[in-house]
C-alpha cells in the first residue's frame, strides 16, 4: 500500500524541518512526501530545495506563487497526489508531528475494516502540547446497525471508533476516494475546509473511523477551540470571516435548510454578548461577524464551485 504524505506550510520553517524529520522516521516505509508550499517567506523555499537536493526520490515540493491558504494548498496537493502511483494521502499542517507508527497503525486499520469496506477516511489522534486532546473528529451517536442499535463502536476493539467530520489534522484518504468525490474547496481559503471534506467523503463515498493508536502531535500555539469572542490577537481577526461563512456553507450543504438560519441567530446573539460584555476588540469582532453573515446570505463565493465540488473535472480546471 504506497502513502504519501502531503504537508501544507506557509512561514513556519522550524515547525515544518520537524513535521519532516518525524514523516523521514515513521516505521512504514513505503511512504513518499509532498511538500506544498504556499509562497513562504521566511527561507522555507530555501530549505525544501535542499531537501530535494538530497532525497528527490523520497521527497517532492509544489511551489505556490500565492498564499491560497490552507484549502488552496491542500487543494493543489491532493490534485498533483490524486492521479499519481499512491493508493493512499496523508494529509497534514506543518505543526502536526507524527509518532514514530502513526502512519502504520492507518495502514493496520485499513487492513482490519478489509477492502470490501469502502472507507471515506481514517483521522489519527491528535493530542496538544500537555497530552490534551486536540482536532477531536465528530462521532455521528445516531447511525445505527442493522439491529437498531449504534454501532459506532463496531471496531472499538482494534482502537476505531465510526465518526463522520474531521481536520486535516492528520487525515488518511484514499486516491479512490478522491477521484470520486472530488477535492477540498480552495474557495474556502481557511476554516472549514477540511470539515466540508470530510462530510462530502463520510456522505458520498464510506463509513470514517478515527484511529486511536494512530497518535500525532497538534504543535499549534495555544489548544483552545476557535473562538471570536475570546480571540485577542488583531491580527487573526480578519481571519475569521473564512469561519463564519464557511460554517453557514457547510450547515446549508449537510445538515439541511433550517440549520444556517439557527447559527445566524446565534452569530447575532454572539454579536449583542461581544457588546455588552468584556470581549476585547469588539468593533472588528462584530464587523468580521457581520461581513462572514453577509457573504454567505448574499452569496458571495464561487456558488458553482461548491455546486459542483463532486465533479473532479470540473474543479480541477478552475484557476
Amino acid at each position: 500500500m504506497k502513502v504519501t504524505a502531503i504537508v501544507v506550510t506557509y512561514n513556519r520553517l522550524a515547525l515544518l524541518k520537524e513535521c519532516i524529520a518525524a514523516l523521514l522516521a515513521q516505521d512504514y516505509e513505503n511512504m513518499d512526501i509532498l511538500l506544498v508550499d504556499n509562497h513562504s517567506t521566511d527561507g522555507t523555499i530555501e530549505y525544501m530545495n535542499e531537501l530535494l537536493a538530497e532525497n528527490s526520490s523520497k521527497i517532492k515540493a509544489l511551489f505556490l506563487d500565492e498564499n491560497t491558504g490552507g484549502a488552496g494548498g491542500f487543494y493543489a496537493g491532493v490534485k498533483a497526489a490524486a492521479y499519481s502511483d499512491a493508493d493512499w494521502l496523508w494529509l497534514m499542517d506543518d505543526d502536526t508531528i507524527p509518532e514514530r507508527q502513526a502512519c502504520s497503525e492507518l495502514v493496520r486499520a485499513v487492513e482490519v475494516i478489509g477492502p470490501e469496506n469502502k472507507i471515506g477516511y481514517i483521522s489519527s489522534n491528535v493530542y496538544g502540547m500537555q497530552g490534551e486532546c486536540m482536532n477531536t473528529p465528530r462521532m455521528k451517536f445516531m447511525q445505527k446497525g442493522e439491529n437498531g442499535y449504534a454501532d459506532w463502536n463496531c471496531y472499538l476493539e482494534h482502537g476505531l471508533v465510526k465518526v463522520n467530520s474531521a481536520t486535516f489534522c492528520a487525515c488518511f484518504v484514499s486516491t479512490d476516494a478522491v477521484r470520486q468525490v472530488g477535492l477540498p474547496l480552495k474557495e474556502y481559503f481557511l476554516w472549514g475546509d477540511d470539515t466540508e471534506y470530510t462530510l462530502r467523503l463520510s456522505k458520498y463515498y464510506g463509513q470514517a473511523y478515527l484511529a486511536g493508536k494512530s497518535k500525532v502531535l497538534h504543535k499549534r500555539t495555544g489548544s483552545q477551540s476557535l473562538s471570536i469572542v475570546q480571540e485577542e490577537n488583531p491580527n487573526r481577526m480578519k481571519l475569521y470571516f473564512f469561519y463564519v461563512r464557511n460554517y453557514l456553507i457547510n450547515l446549508r450543504l449537510y445538515f439541511g435548510v433550517l440549520a444556517p438560519f439557527a447559527k445566524t441567530a446565534h452569530f447575532l446573539l454572539m454579536m449583542l454578548q461581544i457588546l455588552l460584555g468584556k470581549s476585547k476588540l469588539k468593533g472588528k469582532k462584530i464587523a468580521v461577524l457581520w461581513k462572514g453573515i453577509f457573504a454567505y446570505w448574499f452569496r458571495r463565493y464561487d456558488t458553482k464551485m461548491v455546486k459542483n465540488r463532486l465533479d473532479i473535472n470540473y474543479v480541477s480546471e478552475k484557476k
